[in-house]
């Protein structure tokens, strides 16, 4: 069910108390007492990969992908806030004395390499002139918005890049925006998954991808999941939820195997030799 109420008592979101909160800074959403949809995710490797995720044993390691992502969701969102959050390292090779107090002094930016902060500077330019993307920013009611309430019994956290008088939309940088990469991106990253969640958690019914690709021309794709990928990402998730309280129950949490398998080679790996050239030595093949 979605939450009920609003507030602005952080020290609440922190609990775990459902409602939906505006002005949470990242770093206290991330101390909120519920489960991510990121996080559930982990139980697509293994259950064992998913109480790592849940106890926070293994630290998440920020890679230049998510640090641009960040950039990108603050210098569109939150364009005011752009000069105080995103900053460009002009000092060549990020190592040695001058990087690490570089860092040092700006550790709690998004800090850019020269081609990183032309990347993210073109994408904000295409998204902001593309059509589809400009009619929802004129709806839009606030932005960061984080969320606490029940999704099948679990106590879920979201944050959604904005709220519409409409649909839920999330920013997504893409390498390319074709159809084939797309599809993959919304699968592989468990897109459906997050769209189910958070149409639970909001109270809306429809979520949109604003896609724009990291690289010249940075197209921008604005795409509806359908109720088609809804509902796969509701069979999923259902299927993770109730693996999680099962493992809970039990206190087992099972890796992805947990004895000896007999694997067989793959179709692609048959084909690949089974289209090879054949090998040949002093003329007669062997």
């Amino acid at each position: 069910m979605p939450a009920a109420t609003q507030t602005l008592d952080l020290e609440a979101f922190v609990r775990g108390v459902p409602g939906i909160y505006q002005g949470v800074p990242f770093d206290l959403y991330l101390q909120g007492n519920a489960m991510h949809q990121s996080t559930l995710k982990k139980g697509r490797d293994s259950m064992k990969h998913l109480k790592c995720a849940i106890d926070g044993t293994v630290a998440v390691k920020v890679t230049d992908d998510m640090t641009l992502g960040r950039a990108l969701h603050t210098a569109f969102l939150e364009p005011e806030l752009a000069a105080t959050h995103v900053i460009e390292w002009t000092g060549g090779t990020r190592r040695g004395k001058e990087w690490e107090a570089f860092k040092t002094d700006h550790g709690d930016k998004a800090i850019l390499t020269p081609a990183q902060y032309a990347s993210m500077n073109g994408m904000v330019a295409a998204l902001r002139d593309n059509a589809d993307i400009k009619s929802w920013l004129d709806k839009v009611e606030d932005t960061e918005v984080s969320c606490i309430g029940e999704v099948q019994g679990v106590k879920f956290k979201g944050r959604c890049d904005a709220m519409t008088t409409a649909p839920l939309w999330d920013l997504k940088k893409i390498s390319k925006a074709d159809d084939r990469t797309v599809d993959a991106a919304i699968y592989t990253y468990g897109y459906h998954i997050q769209g189910y969640i958070y149409e639970q958690l909001f109270g809306r019914d429809r979520f949109v991808l604003g896609f724009v690709e990291d690289s010249e021309p940075h197209d921008v794709r604005p795409v509806e999941l359908s109720q088609d990928w809804i509902d796969l990402g509701h069979e999923e998730a259902t299927m993770l939820i109730q693996a999680m309280k099962h493992c809970e129950k039990t206190g087992v949490w099972p890796g992805r195997a947990e004895k000896i398998e007999l694997r067989y080679p793959p179709d692609w790996v048959r084909q690949k030799f089974g289209n090879r050239e054949p090998i040949t030595l002093d003329g007669e093949s062997l």
